[in-house]
C-alpha cells in the first residue's frame, strides 16, 4: 500500500515537521502501509500524488472496495487556530484529488470541540475523517516516548535504528553518520605501543537460521558477482570477539586490548545479505534477536551474534590541510558507488597475520592492516612515505548498516593533497579499481566539505572517519593554539602538539 504525505507542516520549523512525518511514517508501516513517501504541495498532479487504493485497511475497517484516501499531518501546538487553512487544504485534496477517506493527524491533541467541528465538516462534504492527536499515536505507538516531547526535546523515536542513540552517533554540526562511538574522542588517539592484541582461533558459528540458508545465499552471491563482473571468494578475514580501552599508564593514556577470531568472506557475506532482507524496517526490535543495540551503545559487544568482522576505515590528511576520501568503484563487492573512506581495509588472517602473537616492538595487525591498504588501493609510493608514528588510531565504531566494528584511522602525510593524487594516478595501487581518490579541505567552514557530508550515499565508517578526524584536528588546535597546517606537521613528526 503505498502512501504519499502532502501539506506537511503549517508555519513550523522544518526540523519538527520532518520528524514528525517519519513519525507517522513509521506507524503507518507498523500498520501495514510499506511504501511510504512525501510529496510537497508542488506535487498535485492529475494522477493525484496523495491517492492511495486498497482493498482494506486498519484506518478504515469493513472498507473491502477500492477507495482513495489522503493523509495531512500538521505539526502545530494549537491547532484550533488554524482550522479554517486546515479545512481549506483537506477541501482541495477533496475537490482536486477526489480523496473520500482522509486521515488527520496532528502533534498534539485537538479539543473534543475541534474533533466535532472538522467531523461536521467532513459530514457536509460526504467525506470520511479518522483523527489521530497525540494520544492515539502513543497508544498506537506502545512503546514510543511522548510525542511532544520526541517532536520538540531531546527524545526521539526509540525503536528506529536511526533515531535511538542520537547522543552516541558521530556529528560534525548538523551531519552525522550512522555509526555508534565505542572508543574515542576529542584529541584522544591510541599509538602503536598502547594498542594490544589477543588471538584465539574461536570459530564464528553463524546462527542456526542462516545456516540453513547459507549455501543458497553463496550460491546466489556468485552467480551475481560473475554477471557484474566483481569479486567474490573466501577470503580469510577477522572478527572482533571483545575490546577494553583502560588508562595503565601515569599519563593516563588508554591502552586499547583487542581480542581477534576468524571469519570468512562467505559466512561474513551470508549474514550481511539474509540480515538485510530481516532488516528491512531498520527497527530495533526487528534486530534484537542477533544485535542487542542498546547494549552495543553501552559499549558491550560480547553478545553480538553477528559477524562482527572487523575492519578499518582509514582518513589521510595531507601537509596543505586536506582530507582524502574516495568513491567506490562498481568492480567490488559491497558498498558499490557509495562514498567512504580513502582506505576501507578488511583485516586479514594471514596478509596482516592478525591472529598471530605480536612481536615486541612490532606493529599492531590492524596498523599493518593500514600500510598494506595504503599501498594497495592508493599507491605503494604514498605508502613508502608513511612513518608509523603518523598513523593514529583514533577509534572504534560501530555501524549501524552494516552491523559490524570499523577501527578510525588517520593517517598524517608529509606531502601536499595535489602531490598525493598525483601520486595516485601516476603510480597506482594494485587494487586502485576500488574507488576513485579526492580530497577536501579538512575545515568544519568549508563548504566543499559541507556539501560532501550532506551527500547520502556515504559507508557510515567512512563518514565517520572523516568526522572523526575534522574533530581530532580541531580539539588539538583549539587546545595548543596553533594553525591546521602547523597542526599536521607536528603530527606528521610524530607527537601531538598541546
Amino acid at each position: 500500500m503505498r502512501v504519499n504525505f502532502d501539506y506537511l507542516s503549517l508555519n513550523e520549523p522544518d526540523r519538527p515537521g520532518r520528524r514528525f512525518e517519519h513519525y507517522v511514517a513509521a506507524l503507518l508501516d507498523v500498520l501495514g502501509c510499506s511504501d511510504v513517501t512525501f510529496t510537497g504541495a508542488e506535487g498535485i498532479s492529475e494522477e493525484g500524488a496523495d491517492f492511495v487504493a486498497v482493498r482494506h485497511t486498519e484506518l478504515f475497517p469493513g472498507c473491502y472496495v477500492p477507495i482513495k484516501w489522503g493523509v495531512q499531518c500538521k505539526c502545530v501546538e494549537e491547532p484550533s487556530r488554524h482550522k479554517q487553512t486546515i479545512e481549506s487544504q483537506l477541501w482541495d485534496m477533496v475537490r482536486l484529488r477526489n480523496c473520500r477517506y482522509i486521515l488527520l493527524v496532528f502533534a498534539t491533541d485537538p479539543s473534543d470541540r475541534l474533533r466535532k467541528g472538522f467531523e461536521s465538516w467532513a459530514e457536509e462534504k460526504s467525506v470520511t475523517i479518522k483523527i489521530w492527536g497525540k494520544s492515539e499515536l502513543d497508544r498506537l505507538a506502545g512503546r514510543y516516548h511522548t510525542l511532544y516531547e520526541w517532536l520538540y526535546g531531546p527524545q526521539c523515536d526509540p525503536q528506529l535504528v536511526e533515531s535511538r542513540y542520537p547522543e552516541r552517533l558521530y556529528r560534525l554540526g548538523s551531519y552525522r553518520a550512522e555509526a555508534i562511538r565505542l572508543v574515542g574522542a576529542a584529541d584522544e588517539s591510541f599509538p602503536p605501543e598502547t594498542v594490544h592484541i589477543i588471538p584465539t582461533r574461536i570459530p564464528y558459528e553463524l546462527p542456526i537460521d542462516l545456516q540453513l540458508e547459507r549455501e543458497k545465499v553463496i550460491e546466489h552471491l556468485k552467480r551475481e558477482a560473475s554477471q557484474n563482473g566483481t569479486m567474490f571468494y573466501d577470503g580469510p578475514h577477522t572478527r572482533l570477539i571483545d575490546y577494553r580501552a583502560t588508562p595503565v599508564e601515569q599519563t593516563e593514556q588508554k591502552h586499547l586490548d583487542l581480542t581477534l577470531g576468524p571469519i570468512g568472506w562467505y559466512d561474513y557475506s551470508v549474514v550481511h545479505f539474509e540480515f538485510e532482507r530481516l532488516s528491512r524496517r531498520r527497527r530495533v526490535d526487528e534486530v534484537l534477536n542477533y544485535v542487542n543495540l542498546d547494549e552495543v551503545a553501552d559499549g558491550t559487544i560480547r553478545g553480538v551474534r553477528l559477524s562482527n568482522i572487523l575492519d578499518t576505515a582509514t582518513t589521510l590528511v595531507t601537509l596543505d590541510g586536506f582530507a582524502l576520501y574516495s568513491q567506490r568503484g562498481r568492480r567490488v563487492s559491497a558498498s558499490q558507488g557509495q562514498y567512504s573512506s580513502c582506505v576501507a581495509e578488511n583485516i586479514h588472517q594471514i596478509k596482516d597475520r592478525s591472529l598471530e602473537i605480536q612481536a615486541a616492538g612490532e606493529l599492531p595487525a590492524p596498523f599493518r592492516t593500514v600500510l598494506r591498504g595504503i599501498g594497495e588501493e592508493l599507491s605503494p609510493t604514498i605508502g613508502e612515505l608513511v612513518h608509523p608514528r603518523s598513523i593514529l588510531l583514533l577509534g572504534l565504531s560501530f555501524d549501524l548498516h552494516g552491523y559490524h566494528p570499523t577501527l578510525l584511522f588517520a593517517v598524517m602525510l608529509p606531502i601536499s593533497s595535489e602531490e598525493a593524487l598525483d601520486m595516485c594516478h601516476q603510480y597506482p595501487g594494485e587494487d586502485f579499481v576500488e574507488g576513485q581518490v579526492k580530497a577536501v579541505p579538512a575545515i568544519r567552514s568549508s563548504e566543499q566539505l559541507n556539501g560532501l557530508l550532506s551527500q547520502s550515499n556515504w559507508v557510515p565508517a567512512g563518514k565517520a572517519s572523516l568526522i572523526r578526524v575534522i574533530e581530532f584536528l580541531e580539539t588539538i588546535q583549539r587546545t595548543s593554539g596553533l594553525g591546521l597546517e602547523e597542526t599536521i606537521s607536528g603530527l606528521v613528526a610524530g607527537h601531538i602538539p598541546r
